[in-house]
């Protein structure tokens, strides 16, 4: 079977909430972030770069870059952030589903958190490509379970 290997959060996992958070990060650290979105940042992360940076070499790191995806998807509205986002999915698309052959003809699935809250950006990246967009699944175990016990009602 042909894969594509995943590189994980640290040197790979495009479209992810570690890719994103740490492309948040980047642009704030490196003063990227227009004024509004600096302001927005400085007053939901007030501990300061300095306490961010040691958090992130502490461990879990990756679950605490990913952390940074609410504070994208509360500005989403903003063309930046919205940059941000198309540029990850577009990365992830290039770098995984565009090496497999035919992958133009099948319908792309998703499953996770990310996909979920930022679908519709998501499904703009497909279309641009002319890409058949699949289910997007926040959770995976609800159609699992629903496979194997039939419909049920989930509440979260």
């Amino acid at each position: 079977m042909d894969n594509v290997p995943s590189l994980g959060w640290l040197i790979g996992d495009e479209g992810s909430g570690t890719h994103l958070g740490k492309a948040l990060l980047r642009a704030w650290y490196y003063r990227e972030l227009p004024a509004d979105l600096n302001a927005a940042f400085v007053a939901d992360y007030p501990e300061g770069a300095s306490a961010i940076k040691n958090r992130i070499y502490e461990k879990g790191a990756n679950a605490y870059l990913a952390s940074f995806t609410q504070f994208l998807g509360k500005h989403l509205q903003h063309p930046l952030i919205q940059k941000m986002v198309t540029n990850s999915f577009n990365e992830f698309l290039d770098r995984h589903v565009g090496k497999y052959t035919g992958y133009q003809q099948v319908p792309v699935h998703f499953v996770g958190s990310i996909a979920y809250h930022f679908q519709d950006i998501l499904s703009a990246c497909l279309s641009a490509r002319n890409l058949h967009v699949g289910e997007i699944l926040r959770k995976p175990i609800y159609a699992l379970a629903e496979f194997h016990v039939g419909p049920m009602r989930i509440s979260e």
